[in-house]
């Protein structure tokens, strides 16, 4: 009896071991890697996903010109 719920244990045990295996294995993988797999084929996102990537893609080069834009002229004004 108690050898079953050893190993039963000792099951779980591994399966668990295994899951967090799993998923520490794609934690560790690069942020730019993940996305770049995410976005690879755009045939796979949703429209909604697809035009809020796009504006949102949009929204940041505009924030960063304009913070570029006013970076330059706040170094060279005479203040």
């Amino acid at each position: 009896m108690a050898t079953d719920e050893n190993r039963r244990q000792q099951q779980e045990s591994h399966r668990i071991l295994k899951d967090i295996a799993a998923e520490s294995a794609s934690a560790g993988a690069p942020l730019a890697g993940r996305a770049a797999k995410k976005t690879g084929d755009p045939g796979q996102l949703d429209p909604v996903e697809d035009w809020g990537m796009r504006i949102g893609r949009v929204l940041g080069m505009a924030l960063t010109i304009g913070m570029a834009i006013w970076l330059i002229r706040l170094i060279f004004s005479n203040g």
